[in-house]
């Protein structure tokens, strides 16, 4: 592997967080069937670190935009809200699951 191969994969790969906070938008959506807002984003981004307030829209914004250059997510075109994302296929690989699979349900539905 070289080392523009290995700074590319790293690019590409989801920190801890990160995941942390595809893995809640995941659950967020087979719980409810719809993605989370950012203020519940928020809230569960604190409620991890310890922080007794919710993590700023801005700090939510930042992770949404990273795990969309990574290509783990997809939000719609125009459109600001965290409700208006869907997981992708690479997206839903990272979580574990087949890259066809349902989210809300995990399966091929």
């Amino acid at each position: 592997m070289t080392a523009a191969h290995a700074l590319e994969r790293a690019r590409r790969t989801p920190t801890d967080r990160q995941l942390a906070v595809l893995r809640f938008v995941a659950a967020y959506i087979r719980e409810h069937g719809y993605p989370p807002s950012f203020v519940e984003i928020g809230a569960h981004i604190s409620t991890r670190a310890g922080r007794p307030h919710p993590a700023s829209t801005n700090a939510v914004a930042d992770y949404l935009g990273a795990l969309e250059r990574k290509g783990l997510i997809v939000r719609h075109a125009g459109s600001s809200r965290a409700r208006a994302l869907r997981i992708t296929s690479r997206g839903k690989e990272v979580l574990g699951m087949a890259p066809d699979a349902c989210v809300m349900c995990g399966g091929g539905c």
